[in-house]
This record gives structure tokens, C-alpha cells and sequence, in this order.
């Protein structure tokens, strides 16, 4: 019996046949099926189905807070989920905003306490390290652009092993840049808001389904 062939000798051979026959544009799309040009990551956040996420947004600069930003950021982020098959429960954005509203040290709590008051098995950490949002001095410019880091918390684990999702820093840190605009009406700054809530919804959605690490978010 002859052994197996090797997917790599394979695709060598696809590609040599590119070469020697001038069918590019075929071979390509084979290569590609078969896989050679696949480079999907498998989820990172494997949550069993039916877990409760809660979400929480903070600022490194409190003048920085936009409702309109944070509400926009979990709608499209549960959107997306949804889009994908995800089976998470999202806690809706009313309960955390209620539970920080009732409580004045709110912001002292550990994660794991904000989790437990929210009935959530994981809680997904936005920290907007920077919301720019403001029209350049002087000239009615805008100029939108964010950076901010996520981490997913589970609840019930020890505080040792507690993050879910990422292993390294850096891998949760994200940034998003709109192309600047002519500022008319403080409503250019609400949609501005609600664009760049959606480019951050779908980087921190990505650890959550299969995915393809090179595919760019798509354009608004």
C-alpha cells in the first residue's frame, strides 16, 4: 500500500501546476478550499452554552464617559453573538447601570462581587483608556478614534485563575480610527460614537466564535 500523501506535498504540487499550466486564478481557488490559505482561530472564550455575561465599561478618563458610546458597544457586541450562533446570555444593559447607580462604591468592588450581583457566571472588562470624541481646537474638526483593553473575568473561579480570556495583555488592547470629518451639529459626535462602538464591539466579539485572524473589520 503506497503511504498517505502529505497535504503539504500537495499543495506544492498545486502550486508547481500553477506555474507550469498558467491556471493561476484556479489553482489559487483550490489552494484556498483546501486550506492553504485558511487561517481561522477557533474560539478563545469557550463559555458552556446557556452562560450569563455581564458587561462593564469604564473610562481611564471619567469626562471621557459616553452612554451613548457604552450602550451601542453591548447592543451590537450581543448582535454579533447572535449572528454567529453564540449561546451566551447577556445581562441587559439596564441591570448594570442600575446596579452601579445604587451603589456608591461600586467602583471599589472586586469583579467577582459585580459577577455575583448580576447573577453572571463571566464578566467581560471594557476599560476605554482613551474616547476621542472631541472637535480639534479652533478648527470644526473631528477627529474619532479609541483605544481600550479587554479582559474576561468567570466569576466562581480563584482569583489565580480567574481570567478567562486573554493569557497575554497584549492581546486583549485594541484600538479603532475613523477618518476625520467636518464638525456641523453635535449629533456628528452621537453617530461618531455609535461607529466607533461598533468597530469595538466587533474586535471584543472575536474571542467568542471562530475566526479568521487576518479579516478587517468592516467599514462604516
Amino acid at each position: 500500500m503506497s503511504p498517505a500523501r502529505r497535504p503539504g506535498a500537495v499543495l506544492v504540487g498545486l502550486a508547481g501546476l500553477s506555474l507550469l499550466t498558467g491556471c493561476g486564478q484556479q489553482i489559487g481557488a483550490l489552494l484556498y478550499i483546501s486550506g492553504a490559505y485558511q487561517k481561522t482561530v477557533d474560539k478563545q472564550v469557550d463559555a458552556p452554552k446557556g452562560s450569563r455575561l455581564a458587561i462593564l465599561v469604564d473610562y481611564a478618563s471619567p469626562d471621557q464617559a459616553n452612554p451613548i458610546f457604552a450602550r451601542t458597544l453591548q447592543s451590537h457586541f450581543e448582535r454579533l453573538l447572535v449572528e454567529k450562533e453564540v449561546d451566551i446570555e447577556v445581562v441587559p444593559f439596564g441591570d448594570a447601570m442600575r446596579l452601579r447607580g445604587r451603589n456608591k462604591d461600586f467602583d471599589e468592588w472586586p469583579v467577582s462581587r459585580v459577577g455575583r450581583e448580576l447573577d453572571a457566571d463571566y464578566v467581560m472588562c471594557v476599560r476605554v483608556t482613551n474616547l476621542r470624541l472631541q472637535k480639534t481646537p479652533d478648527v470644526p474638526l473631528l477627529e474619532p478614534s479609541l483605544t481600550a483593553r479587554m479582559k474576561v473575568i468567570a466569576v466562581d473561579a480563584p482569583e489565580a485563575s480567574a481570567r478567562v480570556w486573554p493569557a497575554e495583555e497584549r492581546d486583549g488592547e485594541f484600538s479603532v480610527h475613523r477618518p476625520a470629518l467636518e464638525y456641523s451639529i453635535p449629533d456628528d459626535v452621537d453617530r461618531e460614537a455609535i461607529k466607533l462602538a461598533r468597530g469595538l464591539a466587533w474586535h471584543i466579539a472575536r474571542p467568542f466564535f471562530k475566526h479568521d485572524p487576518e479579516e478587517k473589520p468592516p467599514l462604516e
